[in-house]
This record gives structure tokens, C-alpha cells and sequence, in this order.
């Protein structure tokens, strides 16, 4: 009997060993407040049953949000755009300009000049005066990389013109026709004036004519000139076949650019058979 009694106790023994080692089945099985999971012994409120009861009333508990992917919409804001420097130039000797970049008014004095800082790779809207048609004009200007300089120009108070025309026609000198070759020199003052022709006053011409390179004549006269139509009107003396007789002259065009234009020129001369003649050609403004 008593052999029996040893023998059971250590297959006890042996159980509970077997039991330890392999886990656990209920919560006894477990040492101190530990409870029996999953065939493990674990603190209370670390099981499954536990993780899936928070789960229930959040869904997303337990759960590592991945980063989200940036797309470009999403992405932050680009750095503002680069800026460059527009540089006005103004190289007029008595008058401020008064420009306008972009809706802004600038002032540039006299020989100066002015940085205005602009975003680069943009088309810009620049007003300023515009000296041969005498008003305001607007001009599309595009900023390069770095400094882009621009002239500026302003209403004058007053100007000193020098103008050189050169030009070829028909008309007839003492009763012969043939190809006219013009060629005249006008200096003119010309204060501002406050009407339909802005630049205009008194003006000193000489010209030289001839018809088919044979008959020649020359007039010297006093007029009137008007700067934005390159037009002169002047009556003065000349000499046709070595005769003195007085003579009008008169010529007008269009300058399309600020020192160059087309002009057609007609001359006259009130004595005899005298001179007539009628020619185009290109006028120079220095």
C-alpha cells in the first residue's frame, strides 16, 4: 500500500511539472493576479479577448497609420517666384519721367536711372511718354535673368532739332522735266506747347535741288516745324538759274522710330518758268 501511495504522488508531480511547462489551462494554474490566455499565463488586460474588446469600440486601436503618400496638390507651397532687377533709364536732359511699371508709378529724374525689382520670366507693362507721338504709350517688357535695362522718355520742355532729308521725285526747272535729287538741312526750336501739335515752333532751312542733275537751285528760308509729324513749312529765297525768287517749301511724313522717318517734300517757285518739283524720301532727326 504504502509502494501505491508513492507512486501516485509522483505521477502528480510529474503532471503539474508537464502542465508548467507547457503553459497554462486555467487561471489557477497561474501565480499571483496573472490570468490563463491563450494556453499562457498574462497580466490582466493584455489577452486577446482584451485587445479584441478595445478594438470593438475602436476600430483602429492597435493599428500604425502608414505615412500617406504627397501628391502635388497636396504638397506645400513653391518658394515665391525669383526677382530681377527692370532698370529705367531716363536720358532726357530737362524733364522727369513719369512711368508706370505694372500699375505702379515710378519718377525718374533727369540722366538717372532706377532699379525696380520685378518677378522674373514675366511679361511687364511699362507706361511712359512717348516723344515722337507725344502721349503716353504702353510697352510689353519680359524681365531676363539678371538686369534688364530699359529707356525710358519724358515730355521736354523744350527741343533743339537738327534734320537731314534726302530724297528723289519728277518736276521741271526752266521749262525742263526730269528726276528731281532733294536734299535739305533744318534746324528748329521748339518749346512744349499745350495743343494738337505738342512740339512745334520756329525752324532755319537750306536746300538743294536739282533736275536732271543739269538745273540746280537753292532755297534758304524761315518757317515752322512740328517735331511728332517730321513736317516743315518755309518760305524763303532761292535761286533758280542764278535768278533770285521766292519760294515755298513744304514737306511732311511719319517718323517710325525716334530718329527716322518717311517724308515727302514739295517745293515751289513763284517767278518765270521757275522751279517745281515733288520728292520722297527719308528724313534723319539727330
Amino acid at each position: 500500500m504504502l509502494r501505491l501511495r508513492s507512486v501516485l504522488a509522483f505521477a502528480l508531480v510529474c503532471y503539474a511539472t508537464d502542465a508548467t511547462a507547457s503553459g497554462c489551462e486555467k487561471d489557477m494554474d497561474c501565480k499571483g493576479d496573472r490570468i490563463c490566455t491563450d494556453g499562457r499565463c498574462v497580466a490582466p488586460g493584455s489577452g486577446r479577448d482584451y485587445r479584441e474588446q478595445r478594438q470593438q469600440r475602436d476600430p483602429h486601436e492597435g493599428i500604425v497609420p502608414t505615412p500617406a503618400a504627397v501628391t502635388p496638390q497636396d504638397a506645400p507651397a513653391s518658394e515665391a517666384r525669383r526677382t530681377v532687377n527692370l532698370v529705367l533709364v531716363n536720358k532726357a536732359r530737362d524733364c522727369v519721367a513719369m512711368v508706370s511699371v505694372d500699375g505702379e508709378s515710378k519718377t525718374v529724374s533727369p540722366g538717372q536711372e532706377m532699379r525696380v525689382a520685378v518677378s522674373a520670366g514675366v511679361v511687364h507693362q511699362v507706361t511712359h511718354w512717348d516723344e515722337v507721338r507725344a502721349r503716353n504709350r504702353t510697352d510689353s517688357v519680359t524681365s531676363a535673368h539678371g538686369t534688364t535695362h530699359f529707356p525710358v522718355t519724358c515730355e521736354e520742355r523744350t527741343r533743339f532739332s537738327i534734320e537731314v532729308f534726302g530724297g528723289v521725285g519728277f518736276g521741271t526747272s526752266g521749262g525742263t522735266n526730269g528726276v528731281v535729287a532733294a536734299l535739305s538741312a533744318t534746324a528748329a526750336y521748339l518749346p512744349t506747347r499745350r495743343k494738337a501739335y505738342r512740339y512745334s515752333g520756329p525752324a532755319l532751312l537750306v536746300n538743294a535741288s536739282s533736275v536732271d542733275g543739269t538745273s540746280f537751285n537753292t532755297i534758304l528760308g524761315f518757317g515752322y516745324s512740328i517735331w511728332g509729324r517730321a513736317g516743315t513749312s518755309a518760305l524763303g529765297v532761292g535761286v533758280v538759274a542764278g535768278t533770285l525768287s521766292p519760294m515755298v517749301l513744304s514737306r511732311g511724313g511719319w517718323m517710325f522710330s525716334r530718329n527716322l522717318g518717311i517724308v515727302l517734300e514739295a517745293q515751289y517757285s513763284f517767278l518765270g518758268s521757275g522751279f517745281a518739283g515733288v520728292s520722297l524720301g527719308l528724313n534723319y532727326r539727330i
